[in-house]
């Protein structure tokens, strides 16, 4: 609650920014009677392990422009990471701010009470390790990627309901567990998806085709423009002796398949296409292999995680009205991170902070048009 007005929260990648958020945001905003609407969003990176498609400030600004008051920036580590530690970031940053009231999300199924049991089922078996867990690593052993592993353990020990989950629904059953993990600071609400939009990969898509013909190179960020810098920091590693085990994601299997091409000149795509397997989905490989180019390493990562997953409130894009809500956070905002490291040059050896700003230098690689991030200042976005 902000000056007892309601405040809900959302967790978003806009890559890019469409109808089908805009409709989300509306339809929230009226149903739960809210007056302001926090987002958190992933930057330069996305989930499944890609550039975002246009730089993080494009999509802010087209956030707010589309009915968010206050936008927040998750740590890259995370934003590029499983679905759970996206969650749980994502949840961790909104409770952090400490005037979210309600969060919110989209959903294919609209089944709340099913995805609560499924929630509650997972978090309880993630602390109890029992016949679930076991049927789970026998999948794995066979070969099955966790997504699939996971859906064939739940199918026997939840027969009665129905687990061909959507990706919406997938995210939200993390949004639901890591809820819960925090001791459900605020409730949550499902809006149900409106198909008639076109989806975010479909807009990309057109996108891609039409700047490949008229737009030439650079009209957007694409994974293949990191193949170049991958394959030489591959080689790097490999000279070093740097167990490519040391990151983030990266398995001994994973390892040798990646190693094996090292010495390969591949498109970034190519090199996932070659180290697939039936237990690692595309993304997950994704993941990985940027882990390796930022130098995510899974010690600092897991440290990370026991901190809490919200190191800092990095604030991107502000309305005028969301302007107002700086102060009333329950933890100190970071609005310039040029201004922070010049107070507190300590802050530059904390571990988000670092790979944040790495990633963004390695964006404005391939998207020239990305500003600075030392001297990028606030967004205020006039509606």
């Amino acid at each position: 609650m902000f000056r007892g007005k309601k405040v809900i929260g959302v967790v978003a990648e806009f890559n890019p920014f469409h109808e089908g958020h805009r409709y989300l945001l509306r339809t929230a905003k009226e149903e739960c009677g809210a007056d302001y609407v926090i987002a958190v969003m992933s930057g330069d990176f996305v989930q499944r392990g890609e550039p975002a498609f246009f730089s993080k400030y494009e999509r802010a600004e087209k956030a707010v422009l589309g009915g968010v008051d206050l936008l927040l920036q998750m740590p890259l580590c995370f934003s590029v990471s499983s679905a759970e530690d996206f969650a749980r970031s994502g949840i961790s940053m909104l409770s952090d701010c400490g005037i979210v009231d309600e969060l919110v999300f989209g959903s294919e199924s609209g089944r709340r009470e099913r995805l609560e049991e499924i929630a509650s089922f997972l978090l309880r078996e993630d602390r109890e390790g029992t016949a679930f867990s076991a049927r789970l690593r026998d999948g794995l052993r066979k070969g099955q990627s966790f997504p699939r592993a996971r859906e064939k353990a739940l199918s026997e020990f939840l027969p009665g309901l129905s687990l061909a989950l959507s990706p919406n629904d997938l995210l939200g059953l993390e949004y639901l567990k890591a809820l819960k993990s925090l001791g459900n600071p605020f409730p949550f609400r499902l809006i149900p998806r409106n198909m008639r939009f076109r989806s975010a990969h479909s807009i990309r898509e057109d996108i891609m085709e039409s700047c490949g013909r008229d737009c030439g190179h650079r009209c957007y960020a694409e994974l293949d423009m990191l193949s170049e810098m991958l394959s030489y920091r591959l080689l790097l590693l490999r000279h070093s002796k740097i167990p490519l085990t040391e990151f983030q994601d990266v398995s001994g299997e994973l390892s040798a398949r990646i190693l094996e091409r090292a010495g390969e000149r591949l498109r970034f795509r190519e090199r996932i296409e070659r180290a697939k397997g039936k237990n690692y989905t595309w993304s997950r490989i994704s993941r990985a292999l940027l882990h390796i180019l930022l130098d995510i390493r899974s010690e600092e990562y897991q440290r990370e995680r026991e901190r809490g997953y919200a190191p800092f409130l990095r604030i991107l894009s502000v309305s005028e009205e969301g302007r107002e809500m700086l102060g009333a956070l329950k933890r100190p905002p970071l609005v310039s991170p040029g201004r922070a490291l010049r107070r507190d040059a300590f802050l530059g050896e904390n571990f988000s902070m670092r790979t944040d700003l790495l990633g963004a230098s390695l964006y404005r690689q391939i998207y020239p048009d990305a500003p600075e991030e030392l001297r990028q200042k606030l967004l205020l976005v006039r509606r």
